[in-house]
C-alpha cells in the first residue's frame, strides 16, 4: 500500500521547521497505522512537491517515473525491504535512473 501525493508547497514546507510543521510521513501516520492493522505493507509515498510551479516537462517526468514504479512493483522487479527504509519512493526511483 502506498500513496501518490501532490503538494502545492515545496519539500521544505513539509518539515518540522517548515510552514506545515510536519513531514509528509508524519501526516500519513494514521493511514500507515490503519494499513498495519489490516496486515498490509505500507510503503513510503511517491510525492510531487510544488505542483503549481513545475513545468509540463517536469510533470511528464514525474508521470513517467510513477508509471515505471508501478510497473516494477507489478512485475516483481522491486526491492521491498530497501523501499521501506526510504522517506519517499521517489528516492527509490533515483536508484534505477
Amino acid at each position: 500500500f502506498f500513496n501518490i501525493i501532490t503538494t502545492g508547497g515545496g519539500a521544505a514546507a513539509y518539515s518540522q521547521q517548515g510552514y506545515n510543521f510536519y513531514t509528509i510521513r508524519q501526516l500519513l501516520a494514521p493511514i500507515e497505522q490503519t494499513a498495519r492493522l489490516c496486515k498490509m505493507v505500507f510503503l513510503p509515498p511517491y510525492v510531487v512537491h510544488g505542483t503549481h510551479a513545475i513545468t509540463p516537462e517536469e510533470i511528464e517526468a514525474y508521470r513517467e517515473k510513477g508509471q515505471r514504479l508501478l510497473t516494477m512493483i507489478r512485475d516483481g522487479d522491486f526491492d521491498l525491504a530497501a523501499a521501506m527504509q526510504l522517506q519517499y519512493l521517489n528516492d527509490y526511483m533515483k536508484r534505477s535512473d
